[in-house]
């Protein structure tokens, strides 16, 4: 998540207040969770097994298999894995060795089984104490001995919980030039922007990153360890990128350039033998057959000034606007320069590889970086890359400042679950499909739909991989909503074990057909030229016509190697501008565009997420209408405990994925931190500042004790025998009281439960009105809600 944590680490997403609740007095209640004490209808432990030789993990055949007892890929004992999974960055990496086992337990229980190293070379720092860095502050690479000790440790705890490990190499590490020796940077800078791919070709740097992967394999013990199930080597840059984007000017300061220059020269005239013949090529050289090996420089110039918080914002903000001319007006110099980019990408992506090749073994599967920092070229830069890798956020924050922020009203259960089925069109059906970062961040009130949503449109694709992003930063758990950390945010904590279950057990099938779309070599030279927001949809869209929606249909990928002359043989698809409502054949996944909302709904799953309304919400087995008071947007999970159908279950779990957010410090009596309007824009948000704080945005992390928006319900089940029982669990999914028969009964026509229902006065004494919020402690609240139909005596 380099595009966020490296300039700030400190940032929040939020939805927009008028999303937040219908009702004028939104009822809120508090509700801790215990991790450590986790246990009972919410834990999904038994999802994992300790991690032993035959778990090893490989790739091939399109997706990952373990290897089986006899230690070989390929044979008959290989079998097929999904990987659920979350982020952990700079301080998380490296507790102590009770901690750590504690941290491993805690993710078992969410059906977490694996996580993603990430952000171990932000910071070089000489806390031994408390080390956010595998890195000190010595030349790079120069390891911490603490921080090294810690993080094998925390590696061998995931190990034993059933948890492997997504090792990732160059991410956030800023070259010091003065430190690392090597040459000053323009103007004087201490360190370039991380954006900056300059690692990526000056070859003493090349160099120091080998140094670094074989150092850091080694002193982790991961030669021949079945915990490693992957590597990337380069978050979220690239050559390409940044000639596409706005960093070209920082990935060439004067002290570097002659190097990429030297290699661009080579591939002139390795492609046309000389110079003079690459201007006749060109159909002449302004500058003259002597200048011809120039870096050429973009039509937009400006390099960022804040890094890759810059890159986020931009590529995030739905601006479709263009940075300069479309590719069909670019030149052929200009072609054969992102050819050449494509290259040296390339030869930068092999060289890695290979290192990680020799510190472990071949069958060690590797990704260069992800398919948004880069189009449709990496798959040209990456052909020998095992596995391809993708990143998606909804709303990511637009930064300005520490304290100036906003996000605008963007959902995933509304018009952004297009995107989320445009990632199907980065695949190569010839190698497993990753999503290693994806968030609805904090404290958009939709938030929590991201989970089941995410892993959704992952099992029916039949994708390989998810990772969360991210879990924590810290070593310590937050215990209210804290950047992008899932931990503390309790309203998505919630969904977290039922959604790893959907994509890691299959519980909505994947799709049978496979719906292939040919990008051959000449077509991808052609669309990775486009400067476009999301420039791989909209390329595929307007020159082959292949929607997002075509992800309801079937299995979709990028046929890179088609026949000659094909012409793609796409089903047709309902225009977005028109259509009012999408699904997929068998209705288990529906999308009603009008209302923003989506239903998911197996024999063994049951999910809606997005807007409440009046109107009960049906399913085949289940209905639920929301309370008219409550907020407008919901997202609910109904699953069988028993191994039984929905419609004949006799133990279920509901959850309710509230939106959460922590307590507005100052407040006598506590309250929760609002979500308010940015500048008095409606269609931006942010968080009301703390006390005191200048700019116009909260702090990034809030206060405990968390708040839950009550979301008050009617669930429906189909009739079954039996004496009904619905029992609230508390923070550590122990059953509370029963819901008294007023609030959950059984008749002829089936079971009417009342979930977070609005509390009595005869039971707790009122309720206490306090600046314009309900709030209350009602113990019928909770987020689980755990549902038993006992036999008749």
């Amino acid at each position: 998540m380099a595009a966020v944590m490296v300039m700030a680490l400190l940032l929040l997403a939020l939805g927009n207040t008028g999303a937040q609740a219908a009702s004028t007095q939104p009822r809120w209640f508090n509700f801790p969770v215990d991790m450590d004490a986790l246990g009972g209808a919410p834990d999904q432990s038994a999802l994992n097994q300790p991690l032993d030789a035959a778990s090893r993990i490989v790739a091939h055949d399109g997706h990952f298999y373990t290897v089986g007892r006899d230690g070989l890929p390929g044979t008959a004992d290989d079998r097929r894995i999904r990987l659920f999974g979350v982020n952990l960055s700079l301080g998380a990496n490296f507790p102590e060795a009770d901690d750590a086992a504690r941290l491993a337990r805690d993710l078992r229980k969410l059906g977490v089984n694996a996580v993603r190293l990430h952000h171990l070379d932000l910071l070089p720092s000489d806390y031994e104490d408390a080390p956010l860095s595998i890195l000190t502050s010595g030349p790079y690479p120069t390891f911490s001995p603490t921080a090294v000790a810690r993080l094998r440790g925390l590696v061998q705890a995931l190990a034993r919980e059933g948890i492997y490990v997504d090792l990732n190499l160059h991410v956030g590490y800023r070259f010091r030039p003065r430190v690392d020796k090597l040459p000053p940077l323009d103007g004087g800078a201490e360190q370039p922007p991380v954006t900056a791919p300059i690692h990526l070709y000056y070859p003493s740097l090349v160099e120091k990153q080998e140094r670094y992967a074989r150092e850091l394999i080694q002193a982790l013990n991961l030669k021949g360890n079945p915990v490693l199930a992957m590597v990337e080597l380069n978050n979220e840059s690239s050559l390409v990128t940044a000639w596409l984007g706005n960093e070209w000017q920082a990935a060439v300061p004067s002290g570097y350039a002659p190097a990429l220059q030297r290699l661009w020269r080579e591939w002139l005239l390795r492609r046309y033998g000389t110079l003079d013949q690459a201007c006749t090529a060109w159909g002449g050289c302004a500058s003259g057959v002597a200048q011809a090996d120039e870096l050429p420089m973009p039509g937009q110039q400006q390099a960022y000034e804040s890094g890759l918080a810059a890159v986020r914002s931009s590529i995030e903000r739905r601006a479709r606007k263009w940075f300069g001319g479309k590719q069909d007006g670019i030149d052929a110099r200009e072609r054969d320069f992102l050819a050449f980019l494509t290259a040296t990408d390339k030869t930068y992506f092999d060289r890695l590889r290979h290192v990680v090749h020799e510190a472990t073994d071949k069958w060690v599967p590797v990704t260069g970086t992800q398919m948004t920092f880069g189009g449709i070229l990496n798959f040209d830069s990456q052909p020998s890359m095992d596995f391809i890798d993708e990143h998606i956020y909804v709303a990511h924050p637009d930064l300005h400042g520490d304290h100036d922020w906003r996000i605008e009203d963007r959902t995933a259960s509304g018009g952004d679950f297009e995107r989320l089925l445009a990632v199907s069109m980065r695949r190569d059906r010839a190698r497993p499909f990753v999503v290693s970062e994806y968030n609805q961040p904090f404290p958009n009130p939709r938030g929590a739909e991201i989970l089941p949503l995410m892993s959704a449109v992952a099992a029916l694709q039949d994708w390989d991989a998810l990772f969360y992003f991210g879990y924590s930063d810290t070593v310590r758990t937050p215990m209210s909503p804290s950047r992008f950390s899932l931990v503390g945010d309790w309203g998505r904590v919630a969904l977290v074990g039922q959604s790893a279950s959907l994509f890691r057990l299959g519980l909505l099938p994947a799709l049978t057909r496979h719906i292939d779309i040919p990008v051959p070599a000449a077509l991808r030279g052609t669309l990775g030229a486009d400067r476009r927001f999301d420039a791989i949809t909209a390329g595929l869209y307007d020159t082959l016509g292949a929607r997002p929606q075509l992800a309801y249909q079937g299995q979709v990928a990028l046929q890179l190697d088609p026949p000659e002359n094909a012409t793609p043989a796409l089903p047709a698809v309902a225009d977005p501008a028109t259509a009012k409502a999408y699904a997929t054949p068998d209705g288990a996944l529906r999308q009603d565009l009008a209302a923003g909302r989506i239903v998911i709904d197996t024999p063994l799953f049951w999910a809606v997420a997005g807007a409440t309304g009046a109107p009960r919400i049906a399913g085949r087995s289940a209905w639920i209408q929301y309370d008219q008071d409550g907020p407008d947007s919901a997202t609910v999970i109904l699953s069988p405990l028993d191994g039984r159908t929905l419609a004949d279950s006799r133990h279920l779990l509901l959850s309710l994925g509230n939106f959460t957010t922590g307590s507005q410090p100052g407040s006598m009596p506590q309250r929760p931190k609002r979500v308010v309007p940015y500048g008095g824009q409606s269609r931006w948000s942010t968080l009301e500042p703390d006390p005191g704080a200048g700019g116009p945005s909260g702090s990034t992390d809030t206060r405990p004790p968390a708040w839950l928006l009550a979301t008050p319900a009617v669930l429906g089940l189909a009739p079954r025998s039996g004496q009904l029982k619905v029992y609230p669990l508390d923070g550590s999914g122990r059953r509370l009281a029963a819901l008294a028969p007023s609030l959950a009964s059984n008749a002829a026509d089936g079971a009417r439960i009342h979930v977070q229902a609005p509390p009595q006065a005869a039971v707790n004494g009122g309720v206490n009105k306090q600046d314009g919020n309900k709030q209350d402690n009602n113990k019928q609240d909770s987020i689980w809600y755990e549902i038993v139909y006992e036999d008749k005596p």
